[in-house]
Formats: structure tokens, sequence, C-alpha cells
């Protein structure tokens, strides 16, 4: 046998390409998604408290964890800037606020109809806190309406880049 001396090489692809990270750049970024994406960082803190305290009432009666379902649709909406989420936390807030003061205004007149004046210094307190828990729950409530809106007018590609953001697109070939 005659041995030759004619090589034969072969292009094979690299056995794993380059990992990289993908960052947006500033120039990508308009100032209105900086807005919304600190808007929606907003909504997904006062969800995150909302969260809390849910997990917190739900210790004293199971009842209280049907809210909570709603607090974490207000957070993992406002992450992911899934407008329907977001717009049933905001829903959520303004229900939850009207039932609130409902049921104080209630018991305030409950009082004056059943001749008891004396209780009025305990019900006074509980008017004020929850006056002041209703403001609270409409600020949070006009946060998210107000992100719903804004995600509402987004593309596809604005919410991916918004997305990106925080947490940048890992590509890993295997």
């Amino acid at each position: 046998m005659a041995h030759s001396n004619t090589k034969y090489y072969q292009t094979t692809q690299p056995s794993q390409p380059p990992n990289y990270t993908v960052y947006p750049t500033i120039y990508d970024i308009s100032e209105d998604d900086i807005n919304i994406y600190y808007l929606s960082r907003t909504v997904q803190l006062l969800a995150l408290i909302d969260i809390c305290f849910g997990f917190l009432y739900g210790f004293f009666n199971y009842y209280f964890f049907i809210p909570l379902i709603f607090a974490f649709l207000g957070y993992f909406g406002a992450r992911n800037y899934a407008s329907c989420s977001v717009l049933s936390y905001a829903t959520y807030q303004i229900f939850c606020n009207i039932a609130r003061m409902s049921l104080t205004i209630y018991n305030y007149i409950d009082i004056r109809e059943n001749n008891q004046e004396v209780d009025y210094k305990r019900i006074n307190w509980q008017l004020v806190l929850a006056i002041i828990l209703c403001l609270i729950g409409l600020y949070i409530a006009r946060f998210s309406f107000i992100l719903w809106q804004k995600i509402r007018n987004l593309t596809v590609d604005d919410i991916n880049k918004l997305i990106s953001i925080d947490r940048p697109t890992q590509i890993v070939w295997w």
C-alpha cells in the first residue's frame, strides 16, 4: 500500500459557543421607558409590603390568604409588565378600600342607632385609622392604574427591553 501525503481536514463547529450577557444600551431606552420601569419597581415594592401583611393576617384567619392572591398578581404583573394582572391588583385595591370605608361608616352609624355614644371614642380612632389606610390603598391603586395604562401602550419589544433591564438575557449554547 502506498502511503499518501494527502491530508483531509474536516470543518467543525466550536464545541461550545461563547457565553455572554446582552444588556440594552442607554440609547435604546427612552425616558418614558425608564419612568415605566421605576413605576413598575414601585408597584412591586408596594405589593411586597401587601404580601408581607397578607401572610401575617393569614396566620390569624385563613380567609386572609385570598387577598394575598391579588398581591401576588400585582407583584408578578408589575415584574413581568402584564397589564391584566396589574389591573386586577388595582381593582382589588379600590374594592378593598370601598369595603373598608363602608364597614367603618356602618359601625359609626350603628353606634348612633343603638344609643351607644360612649363607644364613639373607640370608633373615632377606628375611623381615623380607616381613613389613613384608605388613602394609602388609593395611593397604591393610583400607581397600579397608571402602570396599567402605560403597559397597555407598550409593544412586545418594549416589554422585553424593560424586562431585560432588570434581568439581563443570558444566552447559553449547549
